[in-house]
């Protein structure tokens, strides 16, 4: 799909952080469906930490287990970085392997995922980032 040449502000940048090919290429197509720019292919924690302080991504998306440490690992290792501490995250994968975090910018999604749990999801963290703009998300709706 070729970008857009509207007005429409993108989105920004999302780095998926997902180990099964066929979740990756269904969140790579849904965040380029609604204009996110996608840093993807990063299997292991410390890729996304690493690629998150030096691109300082709007959103982050990690499979409960990363190549190389679980997610709830490589978000404290976000967390303690300026530059990604707030950065809202995605988590695919069971609740119940799951630790529960206090985060208020954390969203579980269990599997299987579908795109629509997906969509939903990014839309809540676009009307978040969007309200003191009064702002309302423009995400498709069609599948």
């Amino acid at each position: 799909m070729a970008p857009s040449s509207d007005t429409k502000t993108s989105p920004g940048l999302a780095l998926v952080a997902v180990t099964n090919p066929a979740m990756q290429t269904l969140c790579r197509e849904t965040l380029q469906e609604i204009g996110f720019t996608v840093g993807n292919g990063l299997e292991s924690g410390s890729a996304v930490v690493a690629d998150a302080r030096q691109r300082h991504p709007d959103v982050i998306i990690l499979s409960d287990q990363l190549s190389d440490v679980p997610a709830s690992e490589a978000i404290k290792w976000l967390r303690s970085n300026r530059m990604s501490a707030t950065s809202p995250i995605i988590i695919l994968g069971s609740p119940t392997n799951m630790m529960v975090l206090e985060d208020r910018c954390l969203t579980v999604l269990p599997r299987p995922t579908t795109r629509a749990q997906l969509r939903d999801a990014l839309a809540q963290i676009l009307a978040t980032a969007r309200a003191g703009s009064n702002a309302s998300p423009t995400i498709p709706t069609s599948h």
